[in-house]
């Protein structure tokens, strides 16, 4: 079996959540998710994280507190997802490696489809996320 370990950003400005829009052609294609990538070996997350918004969004990011992990096993791969509060300090997101990006409101969060790992993401963290991180 294989492990991946992937970090997320969760990032909040004015009341809103930034997701990111999969490539039809991806996997878990055209879903919306919490931007982030691989952590390549030996690579700190928190750095990851931040080169990863970086090559995907051209953004810089003030990686902040660690909020939730959460994992699933599927198709032989154990995959780990870490999910950190993000603050942009430099940019504006532009969706260089997803089909788009786009800012919502917490309801409107509720209706997009999503990767299993970030629907649980959201489910157990959507009440905390525009109260304690605006």
């Amino acid at each position: 079996m294989k492990q991946l370990i992937v970090t997320a950003g969760v990032i909040v400005q004015n009341n809103r959540i930034m997701l990111a829009q999969r490539f039809d052609n991806d996997t878990e294609g055209g879903k919306w998710e919490f931007p982030g990538g691989k952590v390549e070996f030996g690579e700190e997350p928190r750095h990851s994280l931040a080169r990863e918004l970086k090559e995907e969004l051209d953004i810089g990011v003030n990686v902040k507190d660690l909020i939730d992990v959460f994992s699933e096993v599927k198709d032989g791969i154990h995959l780990i997802i870490i999910y950190f509060l993000c603050e942009i300090v430099k940019g504006t997101p532009t969706p260089l490696q997803c089909q788009k990006v786009k800012w919502y409101q917490r309801d409107e969060v509720d209706r997009l489809i999503k990767p299993v790992l970030d629907e649980n993401f959201w489910i157990n963290h959507r009440n905390e996320l525009l109260g304690a991180y605006l």
